[in-house]
């Protein structure tokens, strides 16, 4: 039905009235029938898991960071007078500013190595990431993988027969992960938090080397104190997809 009289500021005011916002879509990973099934059994399994056990579970994935940020909407919180303050700017380039590509790895006890990833990222040299940086990772924090599950999520070079291979010859436990589920994993958090980090550098990076020394420079001194809370809020992530039916979840 179509009210030819009724202005537009009228349906404004109307719907302002019954209590309702405007607000940007919020972008979400879409999940099907099949696994909001598969997510809400994963979280069953795991609704009882506390802390202590989540902390034996390390978490990888990969990110793209822009020198010039996101080509999307951008919002922020300032105060008045701060319109043309460097942190609260978007910055552009007019032949575009490139980007730098990272695989990551986090534990309770600290940040795991990162790895600049040059093209696109194959099975291949995902088992030499594997032997490298998560080996690496390990030794450099002292730590004995065999007490540890290793997360990553179901892309299919994570999946591929000779990386299953791998973690076979080496013992290394996985997490069976359920699909869709950025938001039951804490480094996409992590992700985010790296990213303000750099963009309220007074100084931004200017070129991928630049982007790719100040993400190393900042990836090593993460709090860690930031990262037990993420470790800390698993539990009401899990309880969240059970509570959503294996739906989207506001994390």
């Amino acid at each position: 039905m179509y009210f030819s009289d009724v202005s537009v500021q009228t349906i404004k005011c109307t719907l302002r009235a019954e209590g309702l916002e405007a607000h940007i879509h919020r972008s979400v990973p879409f999940i099907s029938n099949k696994n909001l099934h598969v997510r809400k059994t994963w979280a069953e399994e795991h609704l009882k898991w506390p802390v202590s056990n989540w902390r034996t579970v390390n978490f990888s994935d990969e990110s793209i960071f822009h020198v010039f940020g996101s080509d999307g909407v951008e919002w922020c919180w300032r105060k008045p007078g701060e319109r043309l303050d460097p942190r609260f700017t978007k910055k552009k380039v007019k032949h575009g500013g490139g980007k730098v590509t990272l695989w990551g790895m986090i534990t309770a006890q600290g940040v795991g190595h990162i790895v600049c990833i040059e093209g696109n990222l194959n099975k291949e040299l995902y088992c030499e990431i594997l032997q490298d940086d998560v080996i690496g990772s390990y030794h450099d924090l002292h730590l004995d993988y065999h007490d540890y599950y290793f997360q990553q999520d179901n892309d299919p070079k994570h999946t591929a027969k000779i990386v299953q291979a791998w973690f076979l010859k080496n013992h290394m436990d996985l997490l069976p992960w359920p699909p869709n589920s950025p938001d039951i994993s804490i480094i996409e958090n992590l992700w985010d938090h790296l990213e303000c980090r750099i963009r309220s550098c007074r100084l931004l990076p200017r070129s991928e080397e630049d982007l790719w020394i100040a993400l190393q420079e900042e990836w090593y001194k993460i709090d860690i104190h930031f990262i037990e809370k993420l470790y800390a809020s698993l539990p009401q992530r899990v309880q969240a997809v059970y509570d959503a039916k294996g739906g989207n979840t506001r994390y």
